[in-house]
């Protein structure tokens, strides 16, 4: 149990620290914004769907 759980934290923050390095602005035409945000909604949903189980 403890091992899913370090497995867990170590992915979250993985991934904090992927959202943190997306690009907030739009540059060379992209809407990074809106995949910034797509990112982060999905992520959110991930981690309270693992939370459920």
């Amino acid at each position: 149990m403890q091992s899913l759980g370090r497995e867990h934290e170590l992915l979250t923050n993985e991934i904090k620290r992927i959202i943190d390095g997306f690009p907030n602005e739009n540059d060379d035409g992209f809407d990074a914004e809106a995949g910034c945000a797509a990112f982060k909604q999905y992520h959110e949903l991930r981690e309270k769907r693992f939370n459920l189980e």
